[in-house]
This record gives C-alpha cells, sequence and structure tokens, in this order.
C-alpha cells in the first residue's frame, strides 16, 4: 500500500494544495516561509490520524460513526487554534483542516479490504480527514454511488488495515540524538516485550530479586533498629526493589558509534546524529516486507558535507524503490531529476508539481550562466573545439537535437581539460543539469573517467568515448578521414601527408606530429593547436568533410543516448 497523492487545505499557512501526485521520492522545493514543511507535517499530521483512528479500542469508538478523537504520542497532535488558519478562525469558528489521500492497493490489500469489510475496490482508496476543534477527526471513505453508505459503515476497520500496512516516520529539521533515541527505546521496548513472557525471562528476574534482596539486608537491619530505637512502635522496615519488569522496559538505551573513535551518539557531530536517525528508519523498513514506511523529512542535507549529501541522495533513492520517500530541500543535489513532477513547487503557500527544471532553478535560487539558463541537458567535453565540432555533427545527424540545441534545452560544454572533467560535472550536477561525458579514449580520457566512475552519483552511461576501431588511442579528430584534410594540410602547413607512412593505430596528434617533424616542420604545441583549429573550421563548414564511416555507428549510437535523455524532459 502506498499513497499516491495528497491534498491539504486550510492547515497552518496552505489555504490550498493542488493535488500532489507523490512518487517513490517526491521532492518539496521552494524559498523559506512558502510552506514546505506545513505541507510535509500536514501529511504527517493526516496520516496518523487515520492511524490512531485504526487503533483505537472499540470502546473508545462510541461517538458518531467515522468521529475519533484524535492524539499522537510521537508527534505535535493537531490543535485548531495553532493550525487552522489565523486569519480564517473568526469567519469560519466551525470549519475543519481538510486532508485528502489516495492510497495504492496491492493484492493482499483488496484481499484484506475485502475479507475485513465485504467490500471490493479496483485500484485505490481514497481517503478524506477532517480534523475538528476540540480534537474530534472525522475519517470518510470517499466513494461515489450506493456503495458510500456502506463502505463508510465499515471505516473503522479500513483505518486499521491502514494502520498495519503504512508507516510514517516523520524526521524533523532539528535531527538531535535524542530523537535518534527516542525511536530507539520505542523499538527496544517492543523487542523486551516479546522476551519479558519468557520463562527464562521470568526466572532470571526472580533470581535479580532476590540477589538484590540480599545486598539491602544490611542496611535494612540497620535502618530497622534505628527506626525502632526512633520509633518504638515500628515493627519492621522493609526496602525492596519495585517494579523489576517495568524498569528494565523503561530503562535509557545508549548508542555508541565506533568511527575510528567509539563514542556516544550524544557527544558525535550533527552531520553524524542526522545520518543516525535516517539508518534507523531504513534498518526498521527492511524488516516489515508488509508495511510500507514513508520517511518525511525536513532538509535531510542540513549540516552535511556536500559529498556526503551526494551519497544520502543515491541512498534515500534505494529505499524509495520499495518504500517512499518525501522531503523538503534547498538543495539542487536531492532534487528528481529524472521525473520532475516528482518535485512540487511551494510558493506563496500554495503548492503543485514542477513543470521545468528551469522553474526548479527559480525556486532554489540557482545562479547559471546565460547560456545555460534553459539547459536540460550539458554535453561536456574535454575542450572548446570538441564542444563546437560535436554540437555541429550531432545537430547535423538528428533533428532534435538541433532543435534542442536551437531552443536553449541542450548545450555542450567545454572543461578546460581532463583535468577539470570531474568538476565540471559535479558543478553541472549541482546546477540541475543532466549531463553526458564525451571523452577522447587517450590515456588522458581514461584517467578522467576514472576518476568519475568513482563518483557514487555518475553512471557508465553517461560517458562516451570517442573510440576509432583497432586504434590504441583516439581523438576528436580521428572522427574525420585524412584524404579529407590532406588538401587544406599541404596548402595551409606545406607539409603533404600522402608522402609518409604513418602508425594507424596512433591518434590524430602521434601521427600528424610524425609527419611533420618527417617533412623538416615544426612541431610543438602551438603548430597541433593551429592544425586542430582548422580541422574544426572544415568540420563546422556546411557539408565541408563528413566523419568517416567506421566511426558512424559509434556517432548513432551518441545521438540516441543524448535523444534519450532529451525525451527524459516532463512539460505538462
Amino acid at each position: 500500500m502506498k499513497i499516491t497523492n495528497f491534498k491539504v487545505s486550510k492547515y497552518r499557512s496552505i489555504t490550498t494544495s493542488k493535488t500532489l501526485d507523490l512518487q517513490g521520492m517526491s521532492v518539496l522545493v521552494g524559498p523559506n516561509n512558502e510552506g514546505k514543511s506545513n505541507i510535509l507535517r500536514a501529511l504527517v499530521v493526516g496520516l496518523e490520524s487515520i492511524q490512531q483512528a485504526g487503533t483505537q479500542t472499540k470502546a473508545a469508538r462510541r461517538a458518531p460513526l467515522g468521529s475519533f478523537m484524535y492524539r499522537s504520542d510521537d508527534f505535535e497532535r493537531y490543535r485548531w487554534e495553532r493550525d487552522y488558519p489565523l486569519a480564517l478562525q473568526d469567519k469560519e469558528p466551525n470549519s475543519s483542516s481538510t486532508f485528502e489521500f489516495e492510497f495504492e492497493l496491492n493484492e493482499r490489500d483488496k484481499e484484506d479490504l475485502k475479507e475485513s469489510t465485504g467490500h471490493s475496490l479496483n485500484e485505490t482508496l481514497k481517503i478524506r480527514v477532517l480534523l475538528k476543534r476540540g480534537g474530534a477527526a472525522e475519517i470518510k471513505v470517499v466513494k461515489r454511488g450506493p456503495a458510500n453508505a456502506a463502505i463508510n459503515a465499515n471505516v473503522a476497520k479500513i483505518c486499521d488495515l491502514i494502520q498495519r500496512r503504512v508507516r510514517v516516520e516523520y524526521v524533523s529539521g532539528d535531527r538531535t540524538s535524542e530523537e535518534t533515541l527516542r525511536l530507539i527505546r520505542r523499538e527496544a521496548v517492543g523487542a523486551l516485550a516479546e522476551v519479558s513472557a519468557s520463562q527464562e525471562y521470568r526466572d532470571l528476574l526472580n533470581r535479580l530479586k532476590g540477589l538484590s534482596e540480599q545486598a539491602l539486608a544490611p542496611l535494612q537491619g540497620r535502618l530497622n533498629d534505628e527506626m525502632q530505637d526512633l520509633v518504638p512502635g515500628v515493627q519492621n522496615v522493609e526496602i525492596s526493589v519495585s517494579r523489576f519488569t517495568e524498569q528494565v522496559h523503561r530503562r535509557d538505551f545508549d548508542v555508541s558509534i565506533d568511527d575510528g573513535s567509539n563514542t556516544l551518539l550524544s557527544m558525535k557531530g550533527d552531520g553524524i546524529q542526522s545520518l543516525t536517525v535516517i539508518a534507523l528508519i531504513r534498518a526498521l523498513a527492511k524488516r516489515s516486507e508488509d508495511v510500507t514506511y514513508i520517511m518525511a523529512i525536513e532538509e535531510p542535507e542540513a549540516r552535511l558535507h556536500p559529498q556526503a549529501v551526494r551519497r544520502l541522495h543515491l541512498k534515500l533513492q534505494e529505499f524509495a524503490e520499495e518504500d517512499q520517500v518525501i522531503i523538503t530541500t534547498h538543495s539542487p543535489v536531492l532534487v528528481n531529476r529524472e521525473d520532475i513532477s516528482a518535485n512540487i513547487l511551494v510558493s506563496r503557500n500554495t503548492a503543485g508539481p514542477a513543470r521545468s527544471l528551469e522553474s526548479i532553478r527559480t525556486s532554489l535560487g540557482v545562479e547559471l550562466p546565460d547560456n545555460l539558463l534553459s539547459s536540460d541537458l550539458v554535453v561536456l567535453t574535454e575542450g572548446s573545439f570538441d564542444s563546437e565540432v560535436l554540437s555541429t555533427v550531432l545537430s547535423r545527424a538528428s533533428q532534435s537535437i538541433g532543435r534542442a540545441l536551437s531552443a536553449g534545452r541542450l548545450s555542450f560544454a567545454d572543461s578546460g581539460g581532463c583535468s577539470n572533467i570531474h568538476y565540471q560535472a559535479r558543478l553541472q550536477r549541482d546546477a540541475l543539469c543532466r549531463i553526458h561525458v564525451v571523452l577522447d579514449s587517450d590515456k588522458a580520457g581514461r584517467q578522467a573517467a576514472e576518476k568519475l566512475r568513482r563518483e557514487p552519483w555518475f553512471l557508465d552511461r553517461d560517458l562516451t568515448f570517442l573510440v576509432r576501431p583497432d586504434a590504441d588511442g583516439t581523438e576528436l579528430e580521428d572522427l574525420f578521414s585524412e584524404d579529407d584534410l590532406a588538401g587544406m594540410i599541404a596548402d595551409e602547413f606545406g607539409v603533404d601527408i600522402d608522402l609518409y607512412d604513418a602508425n594507424p593505430r596512433h591518434d590524430f596528434s602521434t601521427r600528424m606530429g610524425n609527419r611533420f617533424r618527417a617533412a623538416g616542420k615544426v612541431w610543438d604545441s602551438s603548430m597541433e593547436n593551429n592544425l586542430k583549429c582548422r580541422v574544426r573550421d572544415l568540420a563546422c563548414a556546411r557539408d565541408r568533410i563528413q566523419p568517416v564511416e567506421e566511426v558512424r555507428p559509434l556517432i548513432s549510437n551518441l545521438v540516441s543516448d543524448i535523444e534519450r535523455k532529451l525525451a527524459l524532459r516532463v512539460e505538462r
């Protein structure tokens, strides 16, 4: 059972929200004080009110059908005087905050619903929660038609099913060791309750009681003598340890973490404390196959190093594959790039799905160079020559790539050399751009690729090497035929390359360097740069030179990679 959409109205600063589609991982973004936290809290408050209704006993259900008293031990309870919009309280003294959920049911959920209520639902279950003044909660199943009254007669059983199948863990922005310990105590008490039912536990408890009485006997005797001396009417004084069982259940639990220095969690830094509570929720979820955990976190990036934020993002995505994650954030690292609509923009106390990366950047205050303001995808190359040539070649090969370039959705960026590829890739990713890296298949290119591939956020699918069949190394210039370049090289550099043999396995720079030197010409970095400039000019001139036949499959595959990434953009 998972939540597929949610809507709230008249809760704190949120007067109304659009119906928010919730994915495996949903991200609430927006400036400060615009309502992100209130939407997250509204989801938790509404869901916990359903779960509370599901756990109340029959004796507590003497109120009218569908009405319950809302309370919560682990989360701040709803209070109308504080949580209903202050500006509306005088005008609407009898109105309620409204929370609407739509749950997706799996086959087991449907079977259990049928067995407990006698009613069948196809795919989804819609629940409306009204939280009223005085602490009452009215919960209804939203269903049209004649079955509405009958299914709402079983609303308590439906709430019970939800509380057994869905569990929400709220993690506030102020994540402390105490919050982690609270969760651990809750789980540990449950585990100890099972142990306390065993005979072995009771025997040990009696043994402990006996040892305690034996240790206290001398003190008890001395106290007894003194009391009888002072108060002659006293016959006996007994010192005993009371409520051994409850003591064990209520004991405090300490957590220590050894990360090179074994230290109590309360003494660790804020970053470790923050990550520990998230790790604990992940651990709880792994033991419960039939329960969907909803991790609701305020600003998970708080107090974390940027590298730790990137790793956390990957782990939250893994969690969201089976369960659900809903976060508020100011970090572009945590934005969902694959499904734009999974990002919810919160502004002026209203909320709705994002429609473009540009709108998310604006909401987060991400500033980009003018040429990247609307880019969804940035192709990173080693140098400016590579960017110019590839953009020309690929736009000729694909109309959709050409249109994306013209519209600014696609950009080719010069990294300024292999050594800068890693930095530029991370920079573009943090600026909410998808990336695709194109590298020469020489030593420098492969070293740059290895550095990228060590990053948990970088995927191999986002890398293309320029490869020429049967060559030890390949540069961009190797994509073009030497026959098409020979005339230009002879006219402008005075070298007839056809007169000199060259090892075809060598890359362009090595082959040309050997020929220039054999012809008695200067060959240095300046000459190499000049020659590559002229190759770029020919490649970018309309219909002058084309890639050689043997690399056209490589070009076609690169075109497909880029087209797929461009197609991931969601516009509604």
